[in-house]
């Protein structure tokens, strides 16, 4: 009985093998086909993306345009879908698309500003270079690759020719301020939100400003190509007066096709150009997007008056579920872009 038990055993286990084996085989093989095709297929469609991206950068791009570490990191990829969100609720020019040309300054305003920079850049190199801060960057003069700028961050060492931007800071820094409320609003921010990350003094007596005042010299140069590389800045927001030399460009992304669009040759004196940061786009989840921007080089001398507003490096923000200082974010961001002013 045992060894009848045992015989039907193997007969029935013979009998599966030759039954039920070979459709299973066959399903297994058919899952495994059709899980490589559509990993084949998957691999193919982001290889068509990435070729397709990098073809409209480019075009956008000139041969000498140098697009940074940060923009590589799937940002154009990112940006399809920001303009998407901005389209549904905004009409371009808007801040959802990283800039906004608005009326500022009277024009006769404008001009004693400008003026009042090519004053200063016009003095004799040593009287401009008393003006240097040791191991200082971000304050006072500096000579850099093919321009020269004057920073001002608080009330101290400023040249006389430059005393007018003590009354110009705080008064952009309310224009800034009032914008950034907007924003607040556009969002339903809670108020404070991000006006409550900005110092509420402009320019100290002593202390060093988060916030700061750029006042560049651009050489003047018969070859085409950059003055400044593709970027992106990473405060809060940038407001840039208007030069009779133009050259800020900005990477207008409204158009089916975007393209580089010289913002400067349309504005007026009376206007500002405001951009976006990343700090703006990051704490509105891409609702705003940071303005891509660039400045190419001029056959003439090139003034430009710059003021960022940045958060205060101890305010707080959230970066994939962790909480963080903003001083932090920055600094995570530093660490691999690089920095057009050669700062870091």
């Amino acid at each position: 009985m045992q060894l009848f038990n045992h015989v039907q055993s193997r007969s029935f286990y013979s009998s599966w093998q030759e039954k039920v084996l070979p459709v299973l085989n066959r399903k297994r093989t058919i899952t495994l086909i059709a899980v490589s095709i559509f990993a084949l297929f998957t691999v193919y469609g982001l290889i068509c993306r990435k070729t397709r991206l990098n073809k409209m950068r480019a075009e956008l791009l000139n041969k000498n345009d140098q697009v940074t570490t940060h923009q590589d990191k799937a940002v154009h990829a990112l940006k399809d879908q920001i303009v998407q969100n901005a389209h549904a609720s905004a009409h371009p020019p808007t801040l959802k698309f990283g800039y906004m040309t608005i009326p500022f300054l009277e024009e006769k305003e404008t001009q004693k500003l400008f003026q009042a920079v090519e004053n200063f850049f016009s003095t004799p190199e040593t009287y401009q270079e008393q003006f240097a801060i040791p191991d200082e960057k971000e304050i006072g003069y500096a000579q850099l690759t093919e321009k020269k700028w004057f920073v001002i961050r608080n009330q101290q060492k400023i040249p006389s020719e430059l005393e007018i931007f003590m009354d110009y800071i705080p008064k952009v820094h309310a224009q800034a301020l009032k914008i950034l409320g907007d924003i607040e609003s556009q969002m339903n921010f809670p108020p404070g939100k991000l006006t409550d990350m900005v110092s509420k003094t402009p320019l100290p007596e002593f202390a060093k400003a988060t916030s700061v005042l750029r006042l560049f010299s651009y050489d003047p140069s018969e070859q085409n190509g950059l003055a400044a590389d593709v970027h992106e800045d990473l405060g809060l927001l940038t407001i840039t007066l208007c030069p009779s030399v133009p050259g800020l460009e900005v990477l207008d992304f409204t158009s089916d096709t975007p393209h580089w669009l010289a913002l400067e040759k349309e504005t007026t004196a009376s206007q500002a150009t405001v951009l976006v940061g990343e700090t703006v786009s990051k704490i509105t989840e891409g609702k705003y997007i940071a303005a891509t921007h660039r400045v190419t080089k001029n056959p003439q001398r090139r003034f430009s008056i710059v003021y960022q507003l940045r958060a205060e490096p101890n305010a707080q923000i959230q970066d994939k579920e962790v909480e963080m200082t903003v001083e932090a974010w920055i600094n995570k961001q530093k660490s691999f872009r690089t920095s057009v002013n050669s700062l870091y």
